[in-house]
């Protein structure tokens, strides 16, 4: 359930961020994200968390037990090439749409819709 809302939120608040960019510019983007940091730092302070009971003791032969398996080794992999992807992606799609004549808010959109497919 935090990771649904925590996507949510982010895909909520990427095309207000860019309707806050065109409207007021760069320098309120940046204090209103700073603002909103704080503001989560201080409610993460609230949490009361529990450490889980160990029943089972740890496993034996850590990292070599799980290279053992091909199918971990396969998710592992498949997992730093969509990351790898992923990450040219977003360095060069804000580049591109802004060359496009892109604003800021359809920029905030393109970050919506990635929550929607994600």
């Amino acid at each position: 359930r935090l990771r649904l809302f925590g996507t949510i939120g982010w895909g909520t608040m990427a095309p207000l961020g860019g309707l806050l960019l065109e409207a007021r510019g760069m320098g309120v983007t940046f204090i209103t994200s700073g603002a909103l940091a704080l503001a989560v730092m201080l409610l993460i302070t609230q949490l009361r968390v529990t450490p889980p009971k160990r029943n089972a003791p740890p496993a034996k032969g850590g990292w070599r037990v799980m290279f053992e398996d091909p199918l971990t080794i396969l998710l592992l992999l498949g997992t730093l090439l969509m990351g790898q992807c992923y990450g040219a992606i977003g360095s060069f799609l804000f580049v591109r749409l802004q060359a496009l004549g892109a604003g800021s808010v359809l920029m905030g959109l393109t970050l919506s819709m990635n929550c929607l497919v994600a």
